[in-house]
């Protein structure tokens, strides 16, 4: 799938949830976290509005630290590469 927002940090949080969470499948529902954040980034990629897209990454960035996904400095740095490769 090609990302239009986020695509490195989309990718990343994509793989590392699939590999922790074999069975998850996207889906809106925010009782399955990591189905839901599955669903967001497919969502997110949908928006026209760039400043929709970082506030909803926002949360998603900040669900992935929370489940363990990533920590803080791997979110930071990908979302630095994506913000330079995608001027």
């Amino acid at each position: 799938m090609k990302y239009k927002h986020y695509p490195n940090a989309t990718k990343f949080i994509t793989e590392r949830l699939k590999k922790k969470f074999p069975k998850v499948k996207s889906k809106e529902d925010l009782g399955n976290i990591p189905a839901h954040l599955l669903w967001m980034m497919g969502k997110m990629q949908t928006f026209n509005d760039s400043g929709k897209a970082a506030r909803w990454f926002g949360w998603i960035l900040a669900h992935a630290e929370i489940l363990g996904i990533m920590d803080n400095e791997k979110s930071r740095e990908l979302v630095r590469k994506d913000l330079r490769e995608n001027k």
